[in-house]
């Protein structure tokens, strides 16, 4: 056997394995081209982004907010350089009116109004955060979302410094199938 055909016939075994099913073809000379074909085969798996979903709502302080289904915990890292933001993405148990920080009607970037909703985001800081995860660690449902919750924000003060903190109160109403049922009905 010659040398060049062994050589030719492991090229081949090789290309297939390194491309991983995307298909190599002449034309594709760039990295336009691949990235093009990359993104065409992304959209056969393509989940719509959170922010689609879930508007953003504007949750008062010492306001107890009861039977909220929690789906996910996103984490956000602002280019703006105020640090990380946590999003809790949840479903409420009644179509929400979308307001601003004002209580006008909210409007998103292109300036289109924000369609009522049931599907909002609660976006809370570091200090809620912990919060957060005490309650989830504590009530074993950090891998079991989504939960029905209760909760309230409240400002509470440090009686050794003084200072106001943000703590996310938080009350576990049910976890399992019949959440998911729920949550699949709405």
């Amino acid at each position: 056997m010659k040398e060049g055909v062994l050589t030719t016939v492991i090229d081949l075994r090789l290309r297939t394995k390194i491309t991983r099913g995307l298909e190599m073809t002449d034309k594709q000379t760039n990295i336009d081209d691949f990235l093009a074909e990359v993104d065409k085969q992304n959209e056969k798996h393509a989940v719509p982004r959170t922010n689609d979903l879930h508007a953003t709502q504007e949750f008062e302080f010492d306001v107890v907010y009861e039977n909220y289904i929690l789906e996910r915990v996103a984490t956000h890292d602002s280019t703006k350089g105020y640090g990380v933001s946590y999003g809790l993405n949840m479903t409420a148990p009644t179509i929400q009116k979308i307001v601003d920080r004002k209580g006008n009607p909210a409007v998103d970037k292109t300036g289109e109004l924000v369609k009522d909703t049931n599907k909002v985001t609660l976006w809370i800081s570091g200090n809620m955060k912990k919060d957060l995860d005490k309650f989830l660690a504590q009530e074993n449902v950090t891998d079991n979302l989504p939960a029905k919750i209760s909760f309230a924000k409240t400002k509470n003060t440090n009686p050794a410094t003084g200072n106001v903190y943000h703590k996310l109160n938080i009350k576990l109403v049910a976890t399992g199938d019949d959440v998911q049922f729920e949550l699949d009905a709405l």
